[in-house]
């Protein structure tokens, strides 16, 4: 059967997506060795890189969000709540993936992500990274916001005890969103095809499978109008 290359991932996605990648696992590599789960790097460095890269993520997140409004890429989760589509989506994961079926959603130029990865990333988006970047920022400026803040409120106690706390715990959330994720990639028509289309932004689609067209109209209609 005929197929074509389809552009999936323009240049900006895709320097986005691996530089982001570097900067969260140097951040879980440093982050790690700060909570002393390994020595391979001395603490007082992992902190300072820490700390930077932390910084580099909150500005990938700004890039990011600026991509969005400016190209109405945003557009691709006005259809979040699919339900329907997160049924079929799941279905195919638990089992029809393992029977050979076709996958139910095929990405395009617009909308690249299917119902349950639209779900998933927003969540990643505007709740894990977030919760990541303030209670970092609390811990990074500790010393001051302890003396001029939350002594003053009489909250400095719940601040040591709880900021690296939610700190770990978005770590671990962090990590096992990278495991679902790099998972998720060897899922394609090929151990490496998704991996392949993240590098080269172009993927080979059926010459016949559907592809966003949002300013095409049925003919029938356009006669209707005549």
């Amino acid at each position: 059967m005929e197929a074509k290359r389809v552009q999936i991932y323009p240049l900006f996605i895709r320097i986005w997506h691996w530089s982001q990648a570097l900067v969260i696992f140097t951040l879980m590599f440093t982050g790690f060795a700060v909570h002393g789960s390994h020595q391979l790097i001395d603490f007082n460095t992992a902190v300072q890189i820490h700390n930077v890269a932390g910084l580099l993520l909150v500005a990938e997140a700004f890039a990011m969000f600026f991509y969005y409004v400016t190209t109405g890429r945003w557009r691709q989760y006005q259809s979040l709540m699919n339900v329907e589509g997160m049924i079929k989506q799941a279905r195919y994961y638990a089992y029809g993936i393992l029977r050979g079926e076709p996958h139910p959603t095929h990405p395009t130029e617009i909308s690249h992500l299917n119902p349950l990865q639209k779900i998933t990333y927003l969540n990643f988006k505007v709740i894990f990274l977030p919760l990541m970047g303030i209670t970092g920022t609390m811990y990074m400026y500790r010393e001051y916001l302890e003396e001029n803040i939350y002594e003053k409120l009489g909250i400095k106690l719940f601040v040591i005890d709880n900021v690296a706390l939610w700190h770990t715990i978005g770590a671990f959330a962090l990590l096992a969103f990278i495991i679902v994720h790099v998972y998720m990639t060897t899922t394609g028509k090929s151990v490496f095809s998704h991996v392949e289309t993240m590098v080269t932004g172009w993927e080979e689609k059926d010459a016949h499978a559907e592809t966003h067209k949002p300013t095409a109209k049925p003919a029938h209609k356009k006669a209707g109008k005549k």
